[in-house]
């Protein structure tokens, strides 16, 4: 196991280092696809990562997955309520009807 880490050693992205470089490509208007920014990385600098390795670098450093997991957990503790403006529906004549009646199997229907 060549590329191991020995236990006790922090974990480290090997794109540390183009942190700045990545970050500001995505910043851009219209941001550089990740695929764009795989080649680049590739090309200038040598370094041979996965797509996946730069989508969840970026979405890490950039502060998105921080602030998805605090909406997230926000949505859970904030209970809604209606809008004050929302009234319940009225009843209409056909809420009165039902309130009476039981229904009875009929037993003579199905049998031949």
């Amino acid at each position: 196991m060549k590329n191991a880490r020995p236990h006790g050693r922090p974990w480290q992205s090997r794109l540390i280092p183009y942190e700045e470089e990545i970050l500001e490509l995505r910043r851009r208007r219209p941001p550089m696809p990740f695929e764009q920014i795989v080649a680049r990385l590739a090309a200038r600098h040598g370094v041979k990562v996965h797509l996946d390795t730069v989508h969840n670098f970026v979405k890490v450093r950039s502060g998105l997955y921080r602030e998805i997991t605090r909406k997230h957990r926000s949505v859970g503790l904030t209970p809604k309520s209606p809008p004050p403006s929302a009234s319940l529906p009225e009843k209409s004549g056909w809420d009165s009807l039902s309130e009476g009646r039981v229904l009875i199997p009929n037993s003579k229907k199905g049998s031949a």
